[in-house]
């Protein structure tokens, strides 16, 4: 069973059961991240330095995602270079020729897109190309698979993606160790402004999507992973998949209808970073307990040793919907972050097992080191909880939760007690239970309760015990449909979401506790500092900081 989905506002793209979502785009328009924008044609964009396998030469057949169609309304066509990102050179751009520019410092221009100038070689796939090629731009390899395997490609190579689908029946990547360097990883992009897409509907055999075993010092952005149907109980063939691997980076990467975990992290080495990522419909609905896999971020080890510890795995700015479990599952000894992600409407309701927002993760190690990170997160929509300590019967996790909001949790209505947050109670001296840290948190309109507390724990200055009285009220808005809305071009979270968002006069305004260490030593911008903003007489409560 597929179950389809288009993001919010969505004009074109494919909505991951064959259908589209909206009315598509018409020609001469490129279907990227769910908007119609308008292609720009090179004529004669200026050559670039760096060392590069094939950074010039003629053109190529891909033109971006193949996720469009007819409309017969035309988006506006606007004569400037900002309707798609990394333009250079001479462009001409509604029928008019227009000088983009040269690129930022790091980059150079080959055939009127910014390219990177890497260290390396520069080398290319495309749905045309062929495996036996070259791989430079007018020789492009035809498969990922030949990308992550190839011998050619070493530490300081970048590999570009061309747009289009890519239908796979086999699992893409390396068993045997691909590794970077440190100060030369190897990089997996997407060609500016296109949409690779791999999409394994045609799967024969519980595999799909990519892998990578025992692999050091990568980089990928912008890929999509989707349609990777359960084919009986196994549930085997996550989206993205690392196992024994670290100081991994993904960027702008989507993975979803795949029939277990989008995004899955095994026993995870070094550092993972994740930074605006979307996993949404992974549903397993042939396992023996149907959905309990379905996930959209996991993270999980086995305790081993004290090494555990050394992993540290970040996600920024991600998103997870609409999985069959859970949104974020931490399940991992290291150091896990979530900042300004969001989880909403995980956990579905036709199956019997949990369903949670976040789901911070059992540990049989003991460890006073802070090892669990949320700040500035949205829980919305979830079937039980938005967020959990999931530490019951475990030693206690040292964690600090702050600027976090938890809405409309228990959604299932099925037995389930729904809550905002649930603090449970574990294995611990009082010690180690009260370094779970919250604050500056709202909890509002949960189902069964906005907080479920069976333990102590630290806690000071959010909804449920300040002296403050949430309402509709407080809010701009509480439309949890805006955020499924399209990702910005440069693949950051929707900028016209007011969900969460305090109005004016509320009185969740300033009050909120600056926390050293995370907010910003005063109130107002500080460009270029690592801390949290605020304004006015104190930091407000939730993830949004107004500035009224």
């Amino acid at each position: 069973m597929c179950s389809p989905s288009c993001p919010y506002g969505a004009q074109c793209g494919n909505n991951g059961c064959g259908g589209k979502c909206g009315s598509g785009c018409s020609s001469g328009y490129l279907c990227v991240n769910y908007k119609c924008i308008k292609q720009q044609t090179s004529s004669g964009g200026s050559g670039g330095g760096g060392s590069s396998s094939g950074s010039s030469g003629g053109g190529s057949s891909e033109e971006g995602s193949s996720d469009s169609g007819d409309s017969s309304s035309t988006p506006d066509c606007t004569d400037t270079c900002s309707s798609l990102e990394y333009a250079c050179g001479v462009q001409t751009i509604c029928g008019k020729s227009v000088n983009c520019g040269t690129c930022k410092s790091g980059e150079y221009c080959s055939n009127g897109v910014c390219l990177l100038n890497v260290t390396g070689n520069t080398y290319f796939v495309a749905t045309n190309g062929n495996d036996a090629w070259s791989g430079n731009f007018t020789h492009p390899w035809a498969t990922w698979e030949k990308a992550f395997t190839s011998s050619s490609v070493n530490p300081g190579d970048i590999v570009y993606f061309r747009g289009g689908i890519y239908y796979t029946s086999v699992t893409q990547g390396s068993y045997n160790g691909l590794n970077g360097t440190v100060n030369s990883p190897i990089l997996f992009y997407n060609y500016p402004n296109e949409n690779p897409i791999i999409d394994g509907i045609n799967r024969t055999s519980p595999s799909g999507g990519i892998a990578f075993y025992y692999a050091h010092n990568l980089k990928f952005k912008g890929l999509t992973i989707r349609n990777l149907p359960q084919l009986d109980y196994n549930y085997k063939g996550s989206g993205f998949y690392f196992y024994y691997s670290g100081n991994i980076s993904l960027e702008n990467c989507i993975a979803h209808n795949i029939s277990a975990r989008g995004f899955y992290f095994l026993e995870p080495e070094g550092n993972i970073y994740v930074e605006n990522c979307d996993s949404y419909n992974n549903i397993d609905y042939l396992s023996d307990v149907p959905g309990n896999h379905g996930d959209g971020f996991i993270v999980w080890d086995s305790p081993r040793d004290e090494q555990d510890l050394s992993a540290r795995v970040v996600f920024k700015n991600c998103r997870a919907w609409n999985n069959a479990d859970d949104g974020f599952d931490a399940q991992a000894e290291g150091y896990i972050e979530l900042n300004n992600c969001w989880a909403f409407n995980n956990g579905l309701k036709q199956f019997n097992i949990g369903g949670f927002g976040v789901k911070l993760g059992s540990s049989e190690m003991n460890s006073s080191n802070l090892i669990r990170k949320v700040n500035n997160c949205i829980f919305a929509n979830n079937k039980v909880y938005g967020l959990t300590t999931t530490d019951r019967q475990h030693p206690a996790r040292p964690m600090n939760i702050y600027n976090n909001f938890a809405y409309n949790s228990g959604i299932a209505d099925d037995g389930f007690d729904g809550c905002g947050f649930g603090i449970l109670n574990p294995y611990s001296s009082d010690e180690l239970k009260l370094r779970r840290v919250f604050r500056n948190n709202i909890a509002y309109k949960n189902e069964f309760q906005d907080v479920f507390v069976n333990s102590v724990y630290t806690h000071e200055y959010n909804s449920w015990d300040s002296p403050v009285n949430v309402t509709d009220d407080d809010f701009v808005s509480l439309d949890c449909s805006q955020l499924y809305s399209p990702r910005e071009l440069d693949g950051s979270l929707p900028k016209n979401v007011t969900f969460g968002h305090l109005a004016q006069g509320s009185d969740l305004i300033d009050a909120g506790v600056l926390i050293p260490g995370y907010h910003c030593s005063t109130a107002g911008a500080h460009p270029g500092e690592n801390c949290a903003e605020w304004y006015g007489s104190a930091p407000d409560l939730g993830p949004f900081e107004s500035n009224y």
